[in-house]
């Protein structure tokens, strides 16, 4: 049934992926002929030698991740929205069908929305607040490193979002203006 082959194919794919003795030549292979940048495998990595490598903790990694760029959605709607908002936002986030799909997949996509989200909420600092200090920076360029390490199409966002810090030097320049 459906279930039990949803079960069964991370740890198939993990698997094939991670094998002990042969890790580095998938890891390049992946790399250099399938274009998957090396954050995500190298995270995953980490996390199944802490957690175990069985279906249950591959899939955890997703759902952490996801849970946690939920937060991160809320502090990001709270910047710039009023009232129930930021609260309606958050969970048309946690209750979309992609997110919870997402969530439960071992693949890379859940990495790199949890780094566009930091590179949102950051950038949002800066558009709403004027917040300069260098933590902010510091965390954008994490988002922005983290997103592009874990899946390369997310430098089109970053660069979107780089837009707004870059014609803000201008006088008298607002996001609202350009929205």
């Amino acid at each position: 049934d459906l279930a039990s082959d949803m079960a069964e194919r991370p740890a198939v794919w993990y698997k094939n992926l991670f094998q002990p003795n042969d890790f580095w030549g998938n890891f390049k292979r992946n790399i250099t002929h399938e274009g998957h940048p090396p954050l995500y495998m190298v995270s995953l990595k980490t996390w199944t030698a802490v957690f175990g490598a069985n279906p249950y903790n591959i899939r955890l990694f997703s759902v952490v991740l996801s849970i946690v760029t939920i937060f991160v959605y809320y502090e990001l709607s709270k910047l710039w929205l009023t009232g129930p908002l930021p609260l309606l936002a958050t969970a048309f986030l946690a209750f979309s069908p992609f997110h919870i799909f997402f969530a439960q997949e071992a693949r890379n996509y859940t990495l790199s929305w949890f780094f566009i989200s930091i590179a949102l909420y950051t950038a949002s600092r800066v558009y709403v607040k004027r917040d300069y200090r260098p933590w902010v920076w510091i965390l954008w360029f994490a988002g922005v490193f983290g997103s592009v390490s874990s899946h390369y199409y997310t430098a089109i966002l970053c660069f979107i979002i780089a837009i707004p810090l870059i014609l803000q030097r201008e006088e008298g320049f607002s996001v609202k203006k350009l929205i």
